[in-house]
């Protein structure tokens, strides 16, 4: 198990449990666990101009079991700045369009796996 790592993006500090920061053109997106949520796991996006934005969506906890194994629960797009990414709840795959806040499943979970 990976200890969890403090990591100063501009003036706001995230917990990366599941260590996942991926770059995407001029955007950076992190993993955030949230202890004071109940470990909520969210999707932040930090730009080069200092904004740093949820873009998960707050009934979703993107965490998934594979980050034991230093994958991550969610990819962004490149080209379209979609995030797909997995609900450890409902253990489903969804497509996140960070732009509008719409979401769609991709494949359904199955929540006693």
């Amino acid at each position: 198990m990976f200890e969890s790592v403090q990591v100063d993006m501009s003036l706001q500090t995230f917990n990366l449990s599941s260590m996942a920061c991926v770059q995407i053109s001029k955007n950076r997106y992190v993993g955030d666990t949230r202890p004071d949520e109940n470990g909520q796991g969210a999707i932040v996006r930090a730009t080069t101009d200092g904004a740093i934005t949820d873009v998960s969506l707050s009934e979703f906890s993107a965490l998934s079991q594979v980050h034991e194994y230093r994958g991550a629960c969610f990819v962004p797009h490149a080209t379209d700045g979609h995030i797909v990414f997995t609900d450890i709840a409902s253990k489903a795959s969804l497509d996140l369009d960070p732009a509008t806040g719409s979401d769609g499943i991709i494949l359904e979970g199955d929540p006693k796996a």
